[in-house]
């Protein structure tokens, strides 16, 4: 049975926590939903701490680098044309019990002009918002890891 990996963004902390059983790690807990509580740490009525988090998975796919992937994170989805590298940037997030990209905005466009299809540079926000499943980095296109909705949050502000 393969495990599921997860990463837990603490909201009021404002970070992402190690997984474990010390303190100031979070650990989790199973009753009628997944949650996980800070180590070492109590609440007024002395029960564990319970942290208001975002639990994210784990795609069990890697970028081109090796980095695991997460629900959250933002990739670079690119494929090279010649000396050209253009790019999508993508949010990834799960969705119908699968892993999607969601674009955020992408570096080309492809345009026709007397009949001749070629690629345009720059900044394009017309397919934001548009869904594709996560795929493996191969031969034509590649993923890389360039942060998360949650610490970098102004390469979703396009």
């Amino acid at each position: 049975m393969e495990q599921i990996k997860v990463r837990v963004w603490d909201k009021e902390q404002q970070k992402f926590l190690e997984i474990g059983d010390s303190p100031g790690q979070a650990y989790p807990h199973y009753s009628d939903h997944l949650y996980f509580v800070l180590v070492g740490k109590v609440d007024d009525d002395g029960y564990d701490y319970e942290i208001d988090a975002d639990i994210l998975l784990c795609s069990s796919r890697t970028d081109k680098n090796g980095k695991e992937i997460y629900a959250g994170d933002i990739v670079k989805y690119s494929f090279k044309d010649g000396s050209q590298i253009n790019t999508r940037y993508m949010e990834i997030i799960y969705q119908s019990a699968g892993f999607k990209m969601k674009e955020i905005y992408r570096d080309y466009w492809l345009e026709k002009t007397n009949g001749v299809l070629s690629l345009k540079q720059g900044k394009l926000l017309d397919h934001k918002g548009e869904t594709t499943d996560l795929s493996q980095s191969n031969d034509l296109y590649w993923t890389e890891v360039v942060g998360n909705i949650y610490e970098n949050p102004e390469l979703v502000m396009h």
